[in-house]
């Protein structure tokens, strides 16, 4: 019987954790069988809540084993804390049961949480496109229910044409409509520029209080490419909310000091594919050092301008470029001459300062 007992313990870890040991060894000096003892533990209330997706709704069973089921609660667990919304507090036996009742295994649940993803970083200019073009507020979850769920997919085409035809659509309505969106996505990039430290929260009030009549032209403007009388070259909604971000980041390089990129320079960057992380953090970094880096390009007989700072950072142009590394490779030889400090371009193209030497 002890043999008996430690291999149960050694063999079927739950049972100890799930207290059962002691009704285990009972039945066993009751000389039970085996079968009359896994139908006592699977009858009993503690198995019942470790388990509780153990049994379909016919009564029929979804796993061959225990050992098996904690399998798969433990792929449940490892997919949530790869994808960070593992929460102790919801890590109990209902929650995975409910994935179980679902048909949803751990393959599948990573499979969805990389869907979910993909539409987070992707799926803002669907729901713009939905606001713009129908007046349709829809959300991150409703893009996702579409990938996964046909049923919903053709929900949500249904309402989006109804929308559409119910609608007298022109000009001012389309371009009133890119203009709040532009406004909503303005506010999260300053937000963001003010967490990074690139700009003051005065600088982010001035911005944010921008007249929206005036948030309208710019819109248009871009929209149209120059003169609405003679220009008829426009663009597509994402391409235009792209652009219009571009805008407002010049805005507030502008309120930080910085001369306004013109449109044909804003073509460039976002043909060189720098995208607005890397524009905000080369704005600030160049807003907090031009006056330094102006002086260090003098010392070597040349000139350092925003332009040319553009053209080396952010365009990566050999000429601008060769410049700016020839006058940091200068001031890093004074420095060690000198005993100051000295500066130096990294691999990322920021100016960093390698302390005294």
């Amino acid at each position: 019987m002890e043999f008996l007992i430690a291999y149960l313990e050694a063999n079927f870890p739950w049972l100890v954790e799930l207290g059962l040991m002691e009704l285990v060894t009972k039945l066993v000096t009751e000389d039970a069988t085996a079968e009359q003892i896994l139908i006592e533990v699977r009858n009993s209330s503690q198995y019942k809540g470790m388990f509780p997706g153990m049994f379909d709704g016919t009564g029929q069973r979804r796993f061959n084993s225990e050992s098996e089921y904690l399998d798969t609660v433990r792929g449940y667990r490892q997919v949530l804390q790869e994808f960070g919304v593992f929460d102790l507090n919801s890590d109990t036996p209902m929650a995975y049961a409910a994935f179980m009742e679902r048909g949803i295994d751990p393959n599948e649940l990573q499979k969805r949480f990389q869907i979910y993803r993909e539409v987070e970083r992707t799926g803002q200019d669907a729901i713009d496109a939905f606001y713009v073009y129908a007046g349709l507020d829809i959300t991150i979850d409703d893009l996702y229910q579409a990938i996964v769920s046909p049923e919903f997919a053709n929900e949500l085409t249904n309402t989006y044409d109804q929308a559409v035809a119910g609608q007298t659509f022109d000009y001012e309505t389309w371009i009133t409509r890119a203009t709040e969106v532009g406004l909503r996505r303005t506010t999260e990039l300053l937000r963001d520029m003010q967490k990074r430290g690139l700009i003051t929260g005065q600088v982010v009030n001035q911005l944010l209080n921008v007249d929206p009549n005036f948030a309208r032209q710019m819109m248009g403007a871009i929209f149209i490419g120059g003169d609405p009388a003679t220009d008829t070259a426009t663009m597509g909604l994402d391409e235009l909310m792209a652009t219009f971000d571009y805008a407002m980041l010049a805005s507030a390089a502008t309120a930080s000091g910085l001369r306004m990129p013109d449109k044909q320079r804003i073509q460039q960057l976002r043909s060189a594919g720098v995208d607005r992380a890397a524009a905000l953090r080369s704005y600030g970094q160049y807003s907090a050092s031009k006056e330094r880096l102006a002086g260090m390009a003098q010392r070597i007989g040349r000139t350092f301008t925003q332009d040319e700072f553009e053209r080396a950072v952010l365009l990566g142009e050999g000429g601008a470029l060769s410049t700016l590394q020839e006058a940091t490779a200068a001031e890093a030889a004074l420095g060690r001459g000198g005993g100051g400090f000295s500066t130096q371009l990294d691999q990322s193209g920021r100016i960093v300062q390698v302390g005294r030497q």
